[in-house]
C-alpha cells in the first residue's frame, strides 16, 4: 500500500473540498447547514416527546402505587358496583394460557 494515498486519505473533510467546483461547493455547504437544521429539530421533537412519556409514566406510578395492596392479588374480580375486588382470576387466567402455550 501506498503511504501518500493513506496519509491523503486520512486528512480532514475540508482539503478533499479544495478541488471541487465553487457551485458543488456552495450545494455541499447549503446540504449541511439543512441536515444540521433538520437534526437539531429532529433531537428537540424527541426532547418533547420523551418529556410527556416521562410525565405519563411518572403520574400513572404516582397515582398507582395508592391502589397497590395484597387484596388486590388475592381477591377474585368483583360484580359490576361493587367497592372492593381484586384481580386474582384475571392473574390466574393468564398464567393459564402462558402455560398452555408453552
Amino acid at each position: 500500500m501506498n503511504t501518500a494515498a493513506s496519509s491523503s486519505s486520512s486528512s480532514n473533510a475540508s482539503s478533499n473540498l479544495i478541488g471541487i467546483a465553487p457551485a458543488r461547493l456552495a450545494l455541499h455547504h447549503s446540504r449541511k447547514r439543512v441536515n444540521q437544521v433538520a437534526l437539531i429539530l429532529s433531537m428537540a421533537a424527541m426532547a418533547f416527546g420523551l418529556v410527556w412519556l416521562i410525565w405519563i409514566l411518572i403520574e400513572t406510578v404516582r397515582l398507582g402505587l395508592g391502589g397497590m395492596n395484597l387484596a388486590l392479588f388475592t381477591e377474585m374480580t368483583p360484580p359490576p358496583q361493587a367497592e372492593v375486588g381484586g384481580l386474582a382470576n384475571a392473574i390466574f387466567g393468564s398464567l393459564l394460557m402462558v402455560g398452555l402455550a408453552t
